[in-house]
């Protein structure tokens, strides 16, 4: 019996079969653009100053006139007030367990004070209030 080195016609056929079939999928994958729409994230912004609250979104609205940082902030996310321009507003985020809004960044530990106490006598000894009524009436658009 002979040893013959040609690959046999239906398998070079079906060889040639597939590499066409995965470079069509290849290409078409990589040409499509999944359109995704932007991230939407909702949390409200207090300033000190004025009490104003009004969400992230107006911060974002013609960026970067509106979100303004201020010098020698605490945090990036700490900008002057878009209602009073004079305050410095800061943001509030729910807790992950108990989801009740407290502002972050007037004090160093930005955990939950009512799911963390020592967190809330913190915040008292500090003179700060990081739930500050206003943000009860807030509601994400």
């Amino acid at each position: 019996m002979k040893w013959s080195r040609q690959i046999p016609w239906p398998a070079a056929a079906g060889t040639i079969v597939v590499i066409v079939a995965g470079a069509l999928v290849w290409l078409w994958f990589t040409s499509v653009e999944y359109e995704q729409p932007a991230l939407e994230v909702h949390y409200p912004y207090w300033c000190k100053d004025c009490k104003a609250v009004y969400d992230v979104a107006e911060l974002k609205k013609d960026y970067p006139k509106n979100w303004r940082r201020i010098p020698g902030a605490p945090s990036d996310s700490v900008a002057l007030c878009i209602t009073c321009n004079t305050g410095w507003a800061y943001p509030a985020v729910p807790c992950r367990k108990c989801r009740r809004l407290h502002i972050l960044h007037l004090i160093p530990d930005g955990r939950c004070p009512f799911c963390h106490p020592e967190v809330a006598r913190k915040a008292a000894e500090a003179g700060v209030d990081l739930c500050p009524p206003e943000l009860a009436n807030w509601r994400a658009p």
